[in-house]
């Protein structure tokens, strides 16, 4: 999961040893101790979602693959009877950004 701060930008922190990603407010990881080390955002590869009321959400995308969905657990939940429960994973491969639909109708 993301976390977006008051200027837009979105704060995440990795743990060199698993990988995963944390908030701004973290400073170790807490499966294994490790101090985290700042992802710098300009360097990142970003997702736009546009709603249909206009507004829209910028999701920084990480070096392991999202799943985009309406169910709770995705990484990305878009709550939209158009989207599937697990509707697409997004994944960055040797500096290019692959798309994956995971179903072929709305559930």
């Amino acid at each position: 999961m993301f976390f977006v701060d008051d200027t837009g930008e979105a704060s995440v922190k990795r743990c060199p040893s698993c990988q995963r990603e944390f908030t701004d407010s973290y400073k170790f990881c807490d499966q294994d101790g490790t101090t985290l080390v700042v992802v710098l955002p300009e360097l990142r590869a970003r997702l736009t979602i546009h709603f249909a009321d206009g507004s829209s959400r910028e999701v920084m995308l990480p070096d392991k693959p999202l799943v985009i969905g309406k169910a709770p657990e995705c990484d990305i939940v878009i709550p939209d009877g158009a989207i599937s429960r697990r509707h697409a994973e997004i994944e960055i491969r040797a500096g290019k950004v692959f798309i994956t639909g995971l179903t072929q109708k709305p559930s």
